[in-house]
């Protein structure tokens, strides 16, 4: 069945610059080794058709695949990253940047103005940057396949879990119930050990309120097994489990999304 916009699809690729014959991002171990890219995960990466995450000239060509294609597609800067404006190459002070607490060098990648840009040279009190993206004006090469169309509420719920919390989706069991419009997840309590884990599921949240408009309330269970003494002080475990639950329960609302 052809995906479309809404749809979530797990999507391998190799992206080329076609200028430069130069392959700059994959999914893929074993390309990755062969080209000399570091990454620290190779997998299928989530995509969400219409979500506006990817550049457009590669969503517009996925719409109409299918589980299991293959494409090569080319991707024109204006569907890409968009022309190289030469007024985004700026001159800045050396003690402007210094009073952020950046000491620039040739090659650095600094934020300047909410935008990431590229040292382009640094001398006479003066530091040159572009702020153009790095593959603005470039043609670009995706090999892509459709690994995967994610379907049901559970196993969308569970793409979204791993894209915020990454490894550790992988390795923490976490139990996941859908009632209508009441979602529940019930994680392990040593995951409230993790930093920033409450900044993880408020985007977590965020992206449940944009994706799964259907579920109206989410709740968040955090299980521990207590573990019990027996008068001789042997430790034992009561026959089911004490168990201890911090339920936290959040009403998703309208507004902005990242």
């Amino acid at each position: 069945m052809p995906i479309e916009k809404g749809d979530f699809v797990l999507l391998d690729y190799t992206l080329r610059i076609k200028e430069e014959n130069k392959v700059i991002d994959t999914t893929i171990r074993e390309i990755a080794e062969k080209h000399e890219i570091k990454k620290e995960r190779f997998e299928p990466r989530l995509v969400i058709l219409g979500e506006g995450n990817i550049p457009k000239g590669l969503e517009d060509e996925l719409i109409g695949m299918e589980e299991g294609s293959k494409k090569m597609i080319e991707v024109s800067p204006e569907k890409g990253f968009g022309k190289r404006d030469p007024k985004l190459v700026k001159v800045y002070s050396a003690r402007l940047l210094a009073n952020k607490g950046i000491i620039p060098r040739v090659g650095m990648e600094v934020e300047i103005e909410g935008k990431r840009g590229l040292v382009l040279s640094v001398g006479g009190g003066r530091v040159i940057v572009d702020l153009n993206h790095p593959l603005a004006g470039k043609t670009l090469i995706y090999e892509v396949k459709i690994v995967k169309v994610i379907k049901g509420i559970n196993e969308k719920v569970k793409a979204l879990l791993k894209r915020r919390l990454g490894d550790i989706s992988d390795k923490t069991k976490v139990f996941i119930e859908n009632e209508g419009k009441v979602l529940r997840l019930d994680f392990p309590f040593e995951v409230l050990n993790l930093s920033n884990l409450g900044q993880f599921l408020s985007l977590f949240l965020k992206d449940i309120n944009k994706y799964l408009p259907n579920i109206s309330v989410v709740r968040f269970v955090f299980e521990h097994v207590l573990k019990k003494s027996t008068e001789e002080g042997k430790e034992i475990k009561t026959e089911k489990g004490a168990i201890a639950k911090a339920e936290a329960q959040h009403q998703p609302t309208g507004g902005d999304n990242p």
